[in-house]
């Protein structure tokens, strides 16, 4: 490959926050982490770490916003970032699911304080208002602040398999194969993972020995309904050895 060719492949921070900012409005730093990882997964586009000054974006304690004294000064600056976010990050920034991006920010803060969240941005309070519904995040109350009005919002088990899942979603894929080629139930897989000590490797979560032990410690049928061996409860989790091979 050029040098020319990896120039090319390469997209600059500026460009990454012009579109943020543009979809969003305001974005931190910790949002523009997620959105270098997430850019690169999709993508597979290093962003160049290069900060350069632009007139049309603002900066203050971390947060970025537009420029702009009235909502028509701020729109007028979009229209001119456009032309900053290039066409690779437009594309990117419009595929983003603002729910998912919070469910990242809860996951890689360990946490938010439910004071912190006035400060989002309104895709982000929509978002972890959706994402509680759904029970992909929690409210909990925290009994040693000496505050009552003190709440966090931390991610729920639900929310950990669902970022778990579009993380290595190949990788369920292949074991979803693995379990429908031994006859296994892959219908199981959602509940199974949601056992699941997620600080472990995903092959070290991913493999049939786990997934019979889960099938057993929660008397699930590790079989498919139309591949069921055994009925009889006390077969679950082992297979029936056929006449002709006894």
């Amino acid at each position: 490959m050029s040098n020319v060719d990896v120039k090319r492949d390469i997209v600059s921070y500026e460009s990454l926050l012009a579109g943020a900012l543009i979809r969003f409005g305001k974005v931190d730093e910790n949002d523009m982490e997620i959105l270098n990882e997430e850019f690169y997964a999709m993508c597979g586009n290093d962003i160049n770490k290069t900060r350069i000054i632009n007139p049309y974006i603002k900066c203050d304690k971390g947060v970025y916003t537009v420029v702009g004294d009235t909502e028509l000064e701020r729109f007028d600056n979009k229209v001119k970032l456009g032309e900053v976010q290039g066409e690779k990050v437009k594309s990117f920034i419009g595929c983003i699911n603002p729910e998912v991006l919070v469910l990242r920010k809860v996951e890689l803060l360990d946490g938010i304080s439910k004071d912190e969240v006035s400060g989002y941005n309104l895709d982000e309070i929509v978002a972890i208002s959706k994402a509680m519904n759904e029970g992909d995040l929690t409210i909990i109350w925290n009994n040693d602040v000496p505050h009552d009005d003190y709440e966090q919002i931390l991610l729920t088990t639900k929310g950990r398999v669902r970022l778990f899942m579009l993380d290595y979603c190949s990788e369920i894929e292949e074991f979803r194969k693995l379990l429908d080629d031994n006859g296994y139930d892959s219908s199981l897989i959602y509940s199974f993972l949601l056992t699941q000590d997620f600080s472990l490797g995903v092959y070290e979560i991913l493999n049939l020995d786990n997934f019979f032990d889960y099938c057993n410690t929660y008397d699930k049928n590790r079989y498919a309904s139309s591949k069921s061996v055994d009925t009889d409860r006390s077969g679950k989790g082992y297979k029936k050895v056929p006449e002709d091979k006894k």
